[in-house]
C-alpha cells in the first residue's frame, strides 16, 4: 500500500505526508512521513469541535518512522526508527476537561528511535505553573500494543494547586 505524497489544508496551513507499507499479512512493514504547521483554531472549519470546547494555537511537526509489526509486539524497540521533532505554541485549551483555560506557552519535542524528549514544556491552568523536562520511552508500543507508557520528567512549579485538576462534586 503506498500512500504518496498525501496532504490537506485547513485554512492556510498545509499538513503532508506519505506512507508506504508492505507485508500486509504477514509481518507488516510501516514507513511513514508527515510534515505541516497547523493554526488548531481552524480545526472547527474542518472537524466538529463539541460545543463547549475552543482550541487555539499553533503545532509544528516534521517526523518519520520506520517499523516492522513483529518488532513492536516483542518490544524489539531498537528495530524501530523514528526522528522528528513537534511543537505546540500558544495553546488555548477551553472545555469540560479542566474547570480554567489550559494553556500551554510551549512545548517542544525531539524524537529518536529510542526515546521522545520534552525539552520544553511551560504550562499555566488556574493557580498552576508547569514547568517540565524530560523523556518518554516505549511510546510505539503504548500507542499499538496497549502496552505501559514509561518515563522520567522534571517538573517545576511556584503554585501548583491540585484543585485545578480536579473535578468539581457535589454531595447528595
Amino acid at each position: 500500500l503506498n500512500i504518496a505524497n498525501t496532504s490537506f489544508n485547513i485554512g492556510k496551513d498545509r499538513l503532508e505526508g506519505n506512507a508506504m507499507i508492505t507485508a500486509l499479512t504477514s509481518n507488516m512493514n510501516i514507513d511513514l512521513n508527515a510534515k505541516g504547521n497547523l493554526d488548531l483554531g481552524n480545526l472547527s472549519q474542518s472537524f466538529p469541535l463539541p460545543e463547549d470546547m475552543d482550541l487555539d494555537g499553533r503545532l509544528a511537526l516534521d517526523m518519520a518512522a520506520q517499523f516492522d509489526m513483529e518488532s513492536i509486539e516483542k518490544e524489539r524497540y531498537e528495530r524501530v526508527r523514528t526522528n522528528g521533532t513537534a511543537s505546540l505554541t500558544d495553546f488555548k485549551y477551553i472545555g469540560t476537561a479542566f474547570e480554567n483555560p489550559f494553556l500551554i506557552n510551549r512545548a517542544d519535542l525531539d524524537l529518536n528511535t529510542s526515546t521522545i524528549k520534552l525539552n520544553a514544556f511551560d504550562a499555566i491552568t488556574g493557580n498552576t505553573d508547569i514547568n517540565a523536562t524530560g523523556t518518554i520511552n516505549n511510546l510505539i508500543g503504548f500507542l499499538l500494543q496497549d502496552q505501559g507508557l514509561k518515563g522520567n520528567f522534571n517538573l517545576n512549579s511556584d503554585s501548583f494547586d491540585v484543585s485545578d485538576f480536579m473535578e468539581e462534586t457535589t454531595e447528595v
